[in-house]
């Protein structure tokens, strides 16, 4: 019985959102772009600290 009343509260929430998501298309498609542009931006951040330390290692006045 329980685990009915958790199954079906797990439907209704995934209705609401479902149909919350169907209108408000404008929303999610700006919260997804945020999201898309900080998940890139933090991926060139981590390559870029990455690349410096392999740069950093060599120094110009050994030469």
């Amino acid at each position: 019985m329980k685990k009915d009343i958790i199954e079906a509260t797990k439907n209704a929430r995934r209705e609401y959102h479902k149909e919350w998501r169907a209108k408000n298309k404008d929303k999610v498609r700006e919260y997804n772009r945020r999201f898309w542009e900080k998940r890139g931006a933090a991926l060139i951040a981590t390559q870029k600290i990455g690349s410096n330390d392999d740069e950093s290692s060599y120094d110009e006045s050994d030469n």
